[in-house]
């Protein structure tokens, strides 16, 4: 898995717990504007049947009258036709029978127009409160479908804005390591060349020993590391010391010379002053040429750097002259002197060699 596929997954895992509550946030919004569709649509069509029924109703009331009416006059005609019948003898004739028919038929006739008439006009009610339902129903789905419509698109657009942001923290993150690892490398590679610099000062420093050059050298490898055999192979040369050792192709020191010697060099060593006490005439050192002679001193072997001995006091250098022993008595705390300051002859220096072994 690349790095920018690893952040993705990890900004995903953290980041979805927030995607699903919008999600979720979305889907109450749609059902709440679904709830407040279908009320409206609902209260809608109850308006419409409540409308139809009082309509319905006062169809009823209207026609009534016209029943009503129809009724009357049905009876006033028999009635008038009675009383002209009997007014000529006639109330049991034919003709008295067939008037009496032709009433009872026109009052038949208008019975059946006027329920003709009440039920078309309760039909183009009951016409009119279906398409009115119908137009209601059709706008409550269509309005529901886009509630729907809406929500699986704002779903959608939360899901790419969810994945968009993550590509891009991802990316700004990728990218954002690669700088610092770069600015990392570039000082790792800048600190290395300061220490390098350092290391090669120290390896021709001709008052260097050949075995410290060759600790330096091993030091340095260790801690820092060559940038190739050849480099380390280098240094060994740059040290004058590839005639007796090498770096073999697995980055191991190894000799090349099982009997070598190091070239002849006359030994020396530093002598540091370590405590610096008070003394002297009136506590005052070397005043009137005093030596203070409780002062503690470290001898050095310059090809180790280790401290061989320390003296804790002066007179305990009983090789050195009493010009020395001022030198080092004059040394104040942490000061050094070389043996190679004293000027020693060749018995001298062998004295002193012996004096502190």
């Amino acid at each position: 898995m690349s790095t920018l596929d690893k952040y993705i997954e990890e900004l995903k895992n953290q980041g979805e717990g927030g995607l699903n509550k919008k999600k979720e946030a979305l889907k109450e919004t749609a059902e709440s504007d679904k709830k407040t569709i279908n009320a409206y649509a609902d209260d809608s069509l109850q308006s419409i049947r409540d409308g139809y029924n009082a309509d319905v109703a006062d169809a009823h009331e209207s026609y009534e009258d016209a029943f009503r009416k129809n009724e009357v006059q049905v009876k006033l005609n028999e009635r008038y036709l009675e009383r002209k019948a009997a007014e000529m003898g006639l109330t049991d004739s034919g003709l008295n029978r067939t008037q009496m028919t032709a009433n009872q038929l026109s009052y038949a006739n208008q019975k059946g127009e006027l329920t003709a008439q009440k039920q078309k006009a309760i039909d183009t009610l009951a016409a009119a409160m279906r398409a009115n339902i119908t137009e209601v129903n059709t706008k409550r789905n269509d309005a529901l479908a886009a509630v729907d419509s809406t929500l699986k698109k704002d779903i959608a657009q939360a899901d790419m804005d969810f994945n968009k942001s993550i590509r891009d923290t991802a990316a700004e993150m990728v990218n954002a390591q690669y700088k610092a690892d770069k600015e990392a490398e570039t000082k790792q590679n800048s600190d290395w060349l300061t220490r390098y610099d350092s290391f090669l000062t120290n390896i021709i420093d001709e008052d260097i020993s050949p075995e410290k050059k060759k600790n330096i050298i091993e030091i340095f490898a260790d801690t820092y590391g060559f940038e190739s055999i050849e480099q380390a192979n280098a240094a060994l040369k740059y040290a004058g010391l590839n005639e007796y050792y090498s770096y073999d192709k697995n980055g191991k020191l190894q000799r090349t010379n099982e009997n070598f010697e190091y070239p002849n060099k006359a030994k020396t060593y530093t002598i540091r002053k370590t405590e610096d006490t008070v003394n002297g005439f009136l506590g005052i050192k070397g005043l009137f040429g005093g030596i203070d002679s409780n002062d503690t001193y470290e001898i050095i072997d310059d090809s180790t750097d280790e401290v061989i001995k320390t003296i804790k006091n002066i007179d305990d250098f009983t090789s050195l002259t009493s010009k020395q022993k001022k030198k080092l008595s004059n040394l104040k705390d942490e000061e050094e002197l070389s043996t190679e300051e004293f000027e020693f002859s060749d018995d001298g220096l062998k004295r002193f060699i012996e004096s502190i072994s």
